[in-house]
C-alpha cells in the first residue's frame, strides 16, 4: 500500500505569520486540509509550520512552486 505524501513542513516563516497568511499563500496549490503555525508564549511564529493537502498532487505542486520562494 502506498500513502502520498500530503504534510510539508515549511520554514523560515516571519514572526507574524498567522495560520490565516498560510492557508492563503498555499490554497493556490490545491486544497488545504489543515495549517499550523508554531507559535512561542507570545503568539508569534517560531519560523516554522505545517500544511497539510487533500491529496500528494496538491502537496507536489506547493513543494514545486514555493521552493526557494
Amino acid at each position: 500500500m502506498h500513502s502520498e505524501l500530503t504534510n510539508l513542513f515549511v520554514f523560515h516563516l516571519p514572526s507574524d505569520v498567522t495560520n490565516d497568511d498560510l492557508l492563503t499563500i498555499f490554497s493556490r496549490f490545491g486544497r488545504v486540509e489543515s495549517v499550523r503555525v508554531m507559535c512561542n508564549s507570545i503568539n508569534e511564529s517560531k519560523g516554522y509550520g505545517f500544511v497539510k493537502f487533500f491529496n500528494g498532487e496538491c502537496a507536489a505542486n506547493a513543494l514545486a512552486g514555493m521552493d526557494g520562494y
